[in-house]
């Protein structure tokens, strides 16, 4: 995830200087950097737009997720407003260089300099989680107050709305087709962006409401036909909405699955209400479906080829930005992918197996795929494999950062 304590290290003379400018839109920009031969004195940062001057800051905000990383106190981020300087229509590069040095931030997903920014250019979406505070209420509040759970029909009434309301989308959407080789025709695209509406409101719907729901309404509500190879395979998808209804699927017949959890999603989580909240429904759908079979990055390696020996499933969201290199294709852009998945592959000898909640209707069918060869771009091709099924459903905060990656066509980086 964008925002996470990731390393871009420089040396400049003496000093050992390190940081990401993380995010950068028309609102602000924000990042980290510290100086490790001196880490109890915050080093200054000086952003500029272009060759002019913007301003100076001091890298002396905390960070839970710096800190966990071993970047000293976790007190080296900055934040700082863009939204008095960016007022045009003309396209702003926004960069940060470590004060008094020439080393200039780069963007963490890339490894290159952050694109141009405008005033349209607003803050990086996370569609589960910022939320208004009467959608709070609504979400995690009301909803609570009913009888019985219910979403297909909210669902449908809220996908309409967000249909008319959520305009960013659609250039998303567009891009989708076209690196789907489908034609963007007024038809698709609007099938497309009502799937995406839809399956939205449908993933919150059933999130807040996670605790209320029977393991039998989670099996009515998902057709699952298929069957996973015997043995133990490691399982792989996108994160996708409806993604929620895969591990209690799988559970229910059987399936002993593990998987391995991340650190806190850093800078949001303390500012953030709603994923905190979001946080604490995900806890209790978590421990429903994987028990303690939830490991830890740091014990993942060790416990999760013992599972995957003694005959067990490991699932793994496999489209977040990886730090190493090199890139490789997807879906016509140039990607890092995570190399857990085929680490696991190669030193347990288990298969590598997509699979993708695909909304049908009101209802789902979990889609299993056949196995990828255990290589990056094998990784990848189970990742379009995914995508394929419903693109509508692939999570907006990964895919517009799909949308923002090199051409691998044109330009990939080196």
């Amino acid at each position: 995830m964008r925002g996470s304590a990731r390393t871009f290290i420089r040396p400049a003379s003496h000093h050992l200087l390190e940081g990401w400018q993380d995010t950068t839109n028309g609102v602000g920009v924000a990042g980290w950097a510290w100086d490790r031969a001196t880490p109890d004195v915050p080093v200054t940062v000086a952003i500029y737009d272009g060759s002019r001057l913007l301003a100076t800051v001091t890298a002396n905000q905390y960070r839970k997720d710096l800190e966990n990383a071993g970047i000293g106190t976790g007190h080296h981020a900055f934040m700082y407003s863009l939204s008095r300087h960016i007022r045009d229509r003309k396209s702003h590069a926004i960069t940060v260089r470590i004060a008094g040095t020439e080393v200039t931030l780069r963007d963490p997903v890339t490894g290159t300099m952050p694109q141009p920014v405008t005033r349209h250019d607003g803050p990086p979406p996370i569609p589960h989680f910022s939320l208004s505070p009467l959608w709070r209420w609504w979400y995690f509040t009301a909803l609570h107050r009913l009888p019985f759970p219910a979403w297909r029909p909210l669902a449908l009434i809220l996908g309409g709305v967000r249909l008319a309301l959520d305009r960013q989308s659609r250039v998303l959407n567009v891009a989708l087709l076209r690196a789907l080789g489908m034609p963007t025709t007024p038809g698709n695209r609007w099938r497309i962006h009502w799937a995406r509406a839809y399956q939205r409101q449908a993933d919150l719907l059933l999130l807040a409401q996670g605790d209320r729901l029977t393991s039998q309404q989670e099996r009515r509500g998902v057709q699952f036909g298929g069957h996973l190879p015997p043995g133990g395979a490691i399982l792989v998808s996108v994160h996708h909405n409806g993604g929620l209804l895969a591990a209690p699927t799988f559970a229910a017949r059987s399936y002993r699955l593990g998987t391995i959890i991340g650190a806190d999603p850093v800078s949001f989580a303390p500012m953030d209400v709603t994923l905190q909240t979001y946080r604490q429904f995900m806890e209790t759908r978590m421990r429903r479906s994987f028990g303690a079979r939830q490991f830890s990055r740091r014990e993942g390696g060790r416990k999760g080829l013992r599972l995957l020996a003694e005959g067990g499933y490991l699932m793994l969201y496999a489209d977040e930005f990886a730090r190493q290199k090199p890139f490789f294709p997807l879906l016509g852009r140039a990607m890092t992918v995570p190399r857990g998945a085929v680490w696991f592959a190669q030193h347990s000898g288990k298969p590598i197996i997509p699979y993708m909640v695909v909304p049908e209707g009101l209802h789902w069918r979990l889609w299993v795929g056949t196995p990828v060869a255990p290589t990056p771009q094998g990784l990848c091709n189970a990742l379009e494999s995914c995508i394929r099924q419903a693109p509508g459903s692939w999570q907006r905060f990964i895919a517009m950062a799909w949308l923002a990656a090199p051409l691998w066509n044109v330009d990939p980086p080196r």
